[in-house]
């Protein structure tokens, strides 16, 4: 920061970081007075054409260390849904799988008229488009992402648990 004394430098990241006027102004200035006369000189001091600046100025210094871009994010978001349909349950595999598909447009209407809907194109499409956002590659396929269903109800007699499908 630019410009301003040590206090107004000291007063600027405490308002900066959250405490309120009266406080900071107290702790940078290090005074005891009456409270009514702190708050007053707190908001001199805030709305000072030297200090307000500062304020501001740090607020966004604050906002820029704690944030993390919106690129690194993204990655987080989708490496740990790879994590999870790799080693989650079977609902939260499937609901992680279908959050993948989504954030790599694998279910757009327009990508599928432009190309086959074939299980493997769409796998291919899937990988290519994974690979492109993950560091680390995810092996997929038909059997990792759902199991195979041949149109028929299943057995309401089969126990969950022993082929039957939990979800």
């Amino acid at each position: 920061m630019k410009g301003g004394t040590g206090k107004q430098k000291r007063f600027a990241r405490l308002v900066a970081e959250g405490s309120t006027l009266a406080d900071a102004y107290a702790d940078a200035y290090q005074t005891n007075g009456k409270r009514e006369t702190i708050r007053r000189e707190a908001v001199r001091v805030a709305h000072s054409p030297t200090v307000a600046p500062l304020i501001e100025a740090e607020s966004k210094a604050i906002e820029a260390r704690e944030l993390p871009s919106r690129g690194s994010r993204r990655r987080w978001v989708l490496e740990r849904l790879a994590r999870e349909a790799e080693e989650g349950s079977d609902a939260s595999r499937v609901r992680a799988l279908e959050l993948l598909g989504k954030a790599c447009g694998a279910f757009d209407d327009d990508a599928e008229a432009d190309r086959g809907t074939d299980a493997d194109s769409l796998l291919d499409s899937l990988r290519s488009k994974l690979a492109s956002v993950l560091p680390e590659p995810i092996e997929i396929t038909p059997s990792s992402v759902t199991p195979e269903c041949d149109g028929t109800p299943e057995d309401p007699a089969e126990p969950e648990g022993e082929g039957g499908n939990p979800l």
